[in-house]
């Protein structure tokens, strides 16, 4: 299964789910789990993408979000590492491999609410919720 990332992209100005997004070449059954393989995650490498967090309390609150931006400098089935740029530049940041949060960036220009930077035509979308655990 290889991920095509130059041939699905949304036009809506609503991001649709990521899920929809995201084109996969052949069916998963849904005894698979939700990993990229180590070649579709190679898929991603040299991409720009631009990462967008929201963090959530146990309730579903949300506490704060993070947006950055940069490269993809490694990809495999166990992980991938992004090298931002920007305000961040220098510093890495680590994604699951897992498809639903990667989908093809519509091209444009994506304005960061958080530093007012200004990414153009980036390669892939990466959102994700970060849940807080409750403590017991």
């Amino acid at each position: 299964m290889r991920l095509r990332f130059s041939t699905c992209v949304s036009h809506s100005s609503r991001q649709p789910p990521l899920r929809s997004s995201l084109r996969i070449m052949e069916e998963q059954t849904a005894s698979e789990p939700e990993r990229l393989t180590d070649d579709e995650a190679a898929d991603l490498v040299g991409k720009s993408i631009l990462i967008g967090v929201t963090y959530l309390d146990h309730g579903g609150e949300e506490l704060h979000r993070s947006q950055m931006h940069g490269v993809v400098c490694s990809a495999s089935a166990k992980g991938i590492e992004v090298s931002l740029r920007g305000t961040r530049h220098g510093q890495t940041f680590s994604l699951p491999p897992d498809p639903r949060f990667f989908a093809v960036a519509a091209p444009g220009k994506y304005k960061l609410h958080s530093t007012g930077e200004v990414v153009e035509n980036p390669n892939v979308l990466c959102t994700a919720t970060i849940t807080k655990p409750q403590k017991h």
